[in-house]
């Protein structure tokens, strides 16, 4: 058991919801909710790896006062992959992140056996569906998160997001040690 005082104020910065199309989850949104006001937390950032959740968070937000949920969009193949238009749409609707791809990243995808995959990064460079991404996260002022892509692909995606003015989140969970080229690179300040 844990201190449930250490929730009072607390935003949970990603946590996931269903339904999903890939995967079955423990609760959905208005579950999460109640579970929220209960032990007085603030909120919590919803995701799915499928489909937006920046209209599901809007629609608990409207429904249970109290409780401070924002959404955002995977770029995943369910969206298109690497999609300006579809970060444009999610901000519109109150989105505030835009994750890289997840289980659809060439990570993921070889980690598990798999094929193909959303390219992110090539030669060193983004490749230029991810550039026009990063534009309109930063013409949107959402914020980055780094997906399940690999680290060598997190340092290029981050330096490009940052000369762009993208607010970075970088995902570190996969990493049992991140090399220290990661931090020396500036990704994570």
């Amino acid at each position: 058991m844990y201190d449930k005082s250490l929730l009072k104020g607390a935003i949970d910065i990603h946590i996931h919801v269903g339904p999903e199309a890939s995967k079955v989850r423990k609760f959905n949104e208005y579950e999460l909710a109640r579970d929220i006001l209960e032990n007085g937390a603030y909120g919590a950032v919803i995701k799915t790896h499928s489909f937006e959740t920046a209209s599901r968070a809007a629609l608990v937000n409207q429904q249970m006062p109290g409780v401070h949920f924002m959404g955002g969009l995977v770029m995943s193949y369910e969206v298109g992959g690497l999609n300006a238009q579809a970060v444009r749409a999610v901000a519109s609707l109150g989105g505030k992140v835009i994750w890289l791809p997840t289980l659809d990243s060439v990570h993921e995808r070889e980690a598990n056996g798999k094929g193909g995959g959303i390219v992110c990064t090539r030669d060193g460079r983004t490749v230029d569906e991810l550039d026009q991404v990063l534009k309109a996260i930063a013409d949107t002022g959402m914020v980055l998160a780094t997906g399940h892509i690999a680290w060598q692909e997190q340092i290029i995606a981050v330096k490009r997001a940052k000369e762009l003015g993208v607010v970075v989140c970088p995902r570190l969970a996969d990493l049992k040690e991140p090399p220290p080229r990661f931090w020396a690179e500036g990704v994570v300040l």
